[in-house]
């Protein structure tokens, strides 16, 4: 994901307490990031307190910029205050970006943010930060990546306005019990909000941004954010695209098609390419291999898998399926919507094919964990599909196979411990009176018991069929 830059001798690393690291060492640095975890856990509140903001601003080079991470869900709006309040009371420069879906990031500073837009521009048009860019935002330009501007120093300043905000120091850690009590609940930072808000102040762009297409980047956000709030025309694209998207990431593809169609116009950015491609590739068109080289590999190799698909070609769809899924395991992106559609194509391939050289590589390569777990849970429940997908049923080699690669800790799930049981009870498998105790366990746990789930037909052990008299 990150080009294996822990190798990379420009970047030494040190572990330790970055407090206490900052308050020891005579460095100073032109940019630090804050990404700590959640602040309701014990003693993370100490790296959002005003004492550490000082602490940073002493170490920054002249124009230095701090990043500082905050979670957007299980928080609420005076949770929000607090932080900005305390934020702002060190750095008097502030800009507010969304990263992603349930990300906030603040950007700090003890003089005014100025920027070359020019030199960015021709920045991200080189590696590394093209390839980054593209695979975490899923952009390619300068004002795709200004998307996730909210506001400036004057958006921070309204946050806190018209209110006795108290700040989070060292003697008096607030944030760690405000974020404690909204742990697990509804409450969340609404992104549409702020942007609103920043709208409306006048402080949603930043200083001397007049070299950013701002039309492009109100029209970029409507794939990205939705349309409320917009202009009159890009309310109603706005409202067609949102529909398109929405069907394609439910797995409608045709929904899909019927409403992008209804737009009239060409893809302009990553996620309507990838819309198209795949929703062209779906209807068994050609037209869709012109926009694989505007998604990433492993989304161009499973847009072909299902391409091939569709026009009758499954020798060449095994192929590029097995690509895309080796790719999964190197690639961290795919959403997990995506991972499952792609994966639900597979099982189609297996369970047409059968066992093959082909089909049986898309199973090994099942075997192993995606990049950074990505999936997980859709992975595991594939690799169980598929191997019953070959032994046509749950019991056999594959499925035995696929079972055991789980202990000793299997999923707990009813459907996952019936097919483990059945099947460790046809190969006769050692374990298999601890699958069925493990199924009737479950069964026994849910409403009805193990009387409402015909217990005699479950061919019980003794040592459960002894502790239900």
């Amino acid at each position: 994901m990150n080009h294996n830059a822990l190798a990379n001798p420009k970047l030494p690393v040190t572990f330790g307490d970055a407090r206490e690291l900052l308050l020891t060492n005579r460095d100073k640095y032109d940019l630090i990031v804050s990404e700590p975890s959640n602040p309701y856990r014990a003693g993370v509140a100490t790296l959002f307190t005003r004492e550490f903001y000082e602490t940073i601003a002493a170490k920054l080079n002249r124009g230095g910029l701090f990043a500082q991470w905050l979670q957007a869900y299980d928080v609420d709006l005076r949770t929000v205050r607090i932080f900005y309040a305390t934020f702002g009371a060190v750095f008097p420069h502030i800009e507010t970006w969304q990263t992603q879906a349930g990300d906030l990031l603040l950007i700090g500073s003890q003089s005014a943010i100025v920027r070359d837009f020019a030199a960015l521009r021709a920045r991200i048009a080189e590696e590394p930060f093209q390839n980054a860019i593209a695979s975490a935002w899923e952009t390619t330009s300068l004002e795709g990546v200004f998307t996730h501007y909210i506001g400036n120093g004057e958006f921070a300043r309204q946050v806190t306005a018209n209110s006795r905000v108290p700040l989070n120091t060292d003697d008096r850690m607030l944030l760690e019990f405000a974020f404690a009590r909204n742990r697990q609940t509804d409450n969340r930072i609404n992104f549409a909000e702020m942007r609103e808000l920043a709208r409306s102040t006048g402080a949603d762009r930043p200083v001397n941004s007049d070299a950013l297409d701002w039309n492009r980047i109100e029209r970029e956000r409507v794939a990205l954010y939705g349309h409320s709030g917009r202009p009159g025309e890009l309310q109603i694209e706005g409202q067609r695209l949102g529909d398109a998207l929405a069907h394609y990431e439910n797995g409608d593809l045709a929904g899909a098609w019927a409403r992008w169609q209804s737009l009239q116009r060409e893809p302009r950015d990553i996620p309507e390419f990838r819309l198209v491609a795949e929703c062209l590739a779906d209807r068994g068109e050609d037209a869709a291999l012109i926009y694989l080289d505007k998604v990433q590999p492993s989304e161009a190799d499973a847009i072909r898998a299902r391409l091939f698909w569709r026009q009758h070609r499954p020798e060449e769809a095994v192929i590029a399926m097995t690509s895309a899924i080796g790719r999964f395991h190197v690639d961290p992106w795919p959403s997990t919507s995506y991972v499952a559609r792609t994966l639900g194509l597979a099982i189609d391939l297996l369970q047409d094919r059968g066992p093959t050289t082909g089909t049986l590589s898309i199973l090994q390569q099942l075997q192993e964990p995606f990049a950074v777990y990505n999936s997980e849970g859709v992975r595991e429940a594939t690799l169980v599909r598929a191997a019953m997908a070959l032994d046509r049923g749950p019991t056999g080699e594959h499925v035995l196979h696929a079972v055991a690669a789980f202990e000793p800790h299997v999923p707990w799930e009813l459907k996952f411990l019936s097919i483990r049981s059945r099947c460790y009870s046809a190969a006769h498998h050692p374990r298999a009176d601890d699958a069925r105790c493990d199924l009737l366990d479950f069964i026994a746990a849910e409403p009805g018991g193990v009387e409402g789930a015909h217990f005699a037909q479950l061919n019980a052990p003794a040592r459960v069929a002894a502790s239900t008299k």
